[in-house]
């Protein structure tokens, strides 16, 4: 059985036709709970307690060297989770992150791969969520959504802003891609354990696994992206507060201020959706924070 953060990837074929799953995790390497779980799942297929009867399924640790760092990307690497836009592809690589996107986007067209999705656990405490670039009565992306236990469910339709994601990049080559905020809980154990299940329960709703009961979660509070405000200078600071997850916030609040004192303020009212919580200061044109609105 290989160790999921050494080599990076594991490709199970049941031999039969279905669907065709990415599950991946680790795209930042200082998200390390859905990596193990995925390593939990690696036991399970090797010890016979679980086996995949439809389809294939690839078990992804997106940046290796960045997990073995403990970083959000390795030393002096860039952000692999905006490596997929076809325009960052197409160039020359230079950072490692830069190459092991193409590995990936190479590994996803071997396995013919339809669906994909992304774990994270970098959110604040508090309500997990899932984003998707589709909109969000698109039965295709209902049909795994509806499988994840997150409350709430986001669509981003926006054209890239810095870069795209790797679930981005599936949808936009005409497959399912979700992006799933697990959120932080108190105890990284019950995260992993927590993270396990709902791959497990995709699965199994998917009609991989036979012989699974599996759950599903139809009702979601439902929201759209509607902008995006990227950091415009280093040394951005959120104010008490500010930087939840989730949060309605009015017009002219002020969310923060860069070093040289100039606040940022919203124009307009808005959730805040995954504000960059990182201790080290954002660099420009680094996503601050994502703004939503209820869905019509």
């Amino acid at each position: 059985m290989q160790r999921i953060r050494d080599s990076g990837v594991c490709l199970i074929d049941s031999g039969s036709s279905g669907p065709n799953l990415c599950i991946a995790a680790g795209v930042r390497g200082d998200e390390p709970a859905p990596v193990d779980a995925i390593q939990q799942l690696l036991a399970m297929f090797a010890t016979d307690e679980i086996g995949l009867s439809e389809g294939k399924v690839l078990l992804l640790a997106g940046n290796p060297l960045a997990l073995a760092q403990d970083l959000p990307w390795s030393k002096d690497g860039v952000d692999l989770d905006r490596c997929f836009h076809q325009a960052d592809l197409a160039r020359p690589p230079e950072a490692y992150e830069e190459r092991r996107a193409r590995e990936i986007v190479r590994l996803l067209d071997e396995a013919e791969i339809e669906i994909l999705v992304d774990f994270h656990a970098g959110a604040a405490p508090g309500r997990g969520l899932l984003v998707q670039q589709a909109p969000l009565a698109c039965e295709r992306h209902l049909e795994v959504t509806e499988l994840l236990a997150a409350g709430v469910l986001i669509s981003d339709p926006r054209p890239c802003a810095a870069g795209a994601s790797l679930d981005r990049f599936v949808f936009g080559h005409g497959g399912v891609g979700v992006r799933y905020e697990l959120g932080s809980l108190e105890e990284p154990r019950d995260l992993l354990r927590f993270a396990r299940d709902e791959m497990i329960n995709l699965m199994a709703g998917l009609g991989m696994i036979q012989g699974r009961a599996f759950r599903t979660r139809g009702s979601k509070e439902t929201l759209e992206i509607r902008d995006v405000l990227l950091s415009e200078a280093e040394g951005f600071r959120w104010f008490d507060g500010m930087e939840r997850n989730l949060q309605l916030a009015a017009r002219g609040t002020t969310l923060g201020a860069y070093a040289n004192g100039r606040c940022v303020t919203l124009q307009a009212d808005a959730v805040l959706v995954l504000p960059a919580r990182r201790p080290d200061p954002l660099l420009p044109g680094e996503p601050l924070v994502y703004l939503a609105a209820l869905a019509p």
